[in-house]
């Protein structure tokens, strides 16, 4: 039995002004005693449940660093991550349960894990291309650390203030922390046990696949095909991946959808108009050879464009929530001088601004020190600066995202593009500037995936009624944790796969994107007509968006078709087929006519399958590295020939699918 504070989790007021409580800082009023929880969903029982503890420590740093490398080979091979708050409380709870752990306790460990796991999407995203441009051999340790490090905890530090803002004030729906509150109460406060075997038969069944095919070379990884119709190239494929399958199921097709109809109209219109205007120039004329260097040299710059101007118009929107956070935490700073810490309620208590400013502004000399380096002393520093002074900004844009779409779905590739662009504008013919240039981005794109998953947090921590302050310092625990691994991580996987487009190797179409944006930056050969080309797609999305979102209330986020766009398209095939699965599963639920509590508890296994999936394929694939990298021979685990069968990874992926809407379409319970 886990210790609970209540048998359920109320509404309750928190005590007035009088009482010790400072006023609702949404209000300028210095005089307004109205409560400041109005709008914070607190246990009536929470003061004597224990937050912190030894044992909650330990599992932080062990799990924070295990799903840390799960994450860092997502995004090599998929280009993205996941949030992994939910598998983090699941598998917590499985090791606390004998010791009767509180809620609070879990929802700290599970704050700490995912903050230190979400960390590896500033690294893979980013750090890579410069061992795709040549300029290091793998990813130097102490530059990684600090880069990673420096982000992380500026992510953490520039979040606390917007999180009454976004948290409290705002009305986004912040998708995984929601659910991660709801899991929780659903599992400790009602005493339902989570199913740990469906975890454990996804991890089974994906780590089955990624030994098949990429290490025993049993079967394809993913089955291409191309056509030539009238002098125009057709090319469709799908991807045997269970974790990009599981990648769709969570993201569900209103995103899987979105990303999917970016890559129709690239390699179905795009590509196939671009096989007419440079037949000359195509040096293979084989189809699905052709096909692949029209995306790999012109096509994939569209998505390029489109992207950057994503960015922009996210940039745009969120100039007034932006100003709000900032005028929240001035207010809560006059409050704490004038009451004292303490007069703050538990559950609005944060890390006070003249530390969050101390704090970051100390930040500033590793960093400095880091691009210092690598390039002359006045780039450094004008580099630190431009590092700074973006910083807050970016990691608003991604904290407004994450409440949007999830941590898990936060398109932190456009605000880390736009901050490219802009240093590579400001430092290009510097000494190294390049270099300088994906560190810079690098650190802006860690601190916008920290910043959205700290907001997740502790929007979570607001539905439990968790302290806010232990939060903050558990995610800082897990990002330093992680920090000091990801590099020889990263460079195990690069070491024993490599990078590029090579059949075995890690795609890393992110770090590509950022290769490719800098060195044409930096060369003045960037496709310039691709990218307006992708610039206009974007505008006309975004237009789009407004009158959809204005006459129906349906969003059609601009980035997630540049996304489309841009990712090879046996990757959005298979993204999309999870997120169709998903939908399927509500439709079938919804005949069913099931209770809502059996439908969340549906939903709750389908997401607990999928992850597993995720973990089970991620981790098989940090097996293989080590194996490969110990011995030296990339081939030493395989037993298939020259020519793999394509129909046993076929027949995987399919029965992966069927047992995923299986596993979701359950009768009432």
């Amino acid at each position: 039995m886990y210790r609970t504070p209540s048998e359920d989790f109320t509404e309750v007021p928190a005590p007035s002004l009088r009482n010790g409580v400072v006023g609702d800082l949404s209000d300028t009023s210095e005089n307004d005693a109205s409560p400041l929880l109005t709008r914070s969903r607190v246990s009536a029982d929470l003061t004597n449940i224990r937050e912190l503890s030894v044992r909650s420590t330990i599992i932080v740093i062990i799990m924070s660093i295990l799903f840390g490398v799960s994450n860092c080979y997502l995004g090599l091979f998929a280009g993205s991550t996941i949030s992994v708050s939910i598998p983090s409380a699941i598998i917590s709870l499985a090791m606390l349960k004998p010791f009767k752990a509180s809620v609070m306790e879990i929802n700290l460990i599970q704050t700490g894990v995912s903050a230190g796991a979400s960390l590896a999407a500033g690294v893979v995203y980013t750090l890579p291309a410069l061992v795709l441009m040549g300029n290091w051999a793998q990813l130097r340790y102490w530059e990684t650390v600090m880069i990673s490090l420096v982000g992380g905890l500026l992510g953490i530090l520039f979040s606390i203030p917007l999180r009454r803002a976004l948290v409290i004030e705002s009305d986004l729906p912040f998708p995984e922390g929601v659910a991660t509150a709801e899991f929780l109460k659903a599992t400790i406060v009602r005493n339902r046990g989570p199913k740990f075997l469906l975890v454990g038969l996804g991890a089974l069944l994906g780590s089955i696949t990624k030994l098949g095919d990429s290490a025993m070379g049993l079967w394809y990884r993913s089955l291409d095909g191309a056509l030539r119709m009238g002098g125009a190239v057709f090319f469709t494929g799908v991807n045997l991946s269970p974790a990009l399958l599981a990648v769709g199921y969570i993201m569900k097709l209103r995103v899987g959808g979105l990303i999917f109809i970016g890559a129709i109209l690239n390699w179905f219109v795009i590509v196939p108009i671009l096989s007419v205007v440079y037949n000359d120039e195509i040096p293979d004329r084989e189809p699905i050879r052709e096909a692949r260097y029209i995306w790999m040299n012109y096509s994939r710059y569209i998505g390029v464009g489109a992207m950057l101007t994503g960015g922009l118009g996210v940039l745009f929107s969120m100039a007034i929530p932006i100003w709000r956070g900032i005028k929240f935490s001035i207010k809560a700073y006059r409050i704490v001088l004038q009451y004292g810490f303490h007069s703050i309620a538990r559950v609005e208590r944060d890390l006070p601004l003249p530390l969050i400013i101390g704090f970051a502004l100390f930040l500033l000399i590793p960093i400095g020190i880091t691009y210092g380096m690598v390039t002359s002393v006045l780039t450094a520093v004008g580099s630190t600066l431009i590092m700074f002074f973006t910083g807050f900004l970016f990691t608003a844009v991604g904290a407004y995202m994450a409440g949007i779409v999830g941590a898990g779905n936060n398109p932190i590739s456009g605000i880390t593009l736009a901050t490219i662009m802009l240093a590579s504008i400001i430092l290009r013919g510097s000494e190294n500037g390049a270099v300088v240039v994906i560190m810079i981005g690098s650190v802006i794109c860690t601190a916008a995936a920290v910043g959205g998953d700290t907001m997740q947090d502790l929007k979570t921590g607001n539905l439990l009624g968790a302290t806010p302050l232990y939060q903050q310092m558990f995610q800082a625990m897990g990002v330093i944790v992680f920090s000091f691994v990801v590099g020889p991580v990263v460079s195990l996987l690069i070491n024993a796969y490599g990078l590029g487009t090579g059949s075995s190797s890690l795609p890393a179409p992110q770090a590509q994107l950022m290769k490719s944006v800098v060195e044409s930056m930096f060369s003045g050969q960037i496709p310039t007509s691709m990218i307006l080309t992708g610039a206009a797609l974007a505008l006309i999305v975004i237009v789009l968006d407004f009158v959809t979102t204005w006459r129906f209330s349906v969003r059609i986020p601009v980035l997630n078709i540049a996304l489309g766009l841009y990712l090879p398209f046996d990757f959005c095939m298979t993204i999309f087929l999870g997120g169709l699965c998903s939908y399927i599963g509500e439709k079938v639920q919804h005949k069913m006519h099931l209770s809502e509590k059996s439908s969340k508890m549906n939903e709750n296994d389908g997401l607990m399958f999928a992850s597993g999936l995720i973990t089970g394929e991620a981790l098989m694939g940090i097996f293989i590295a080590a194996t490969i990298a110990i011995s030296s021979d990339p081939y030493v685990l395989s037993i298939g020939g020259a020519d793999p069968y394509w129909w046993p990874g076929l027949i995987l992926l399919f029965t992966t699918i069927l047992v995923q809407f299986l596993v979701a379409v359950q009768r009432e319970t």
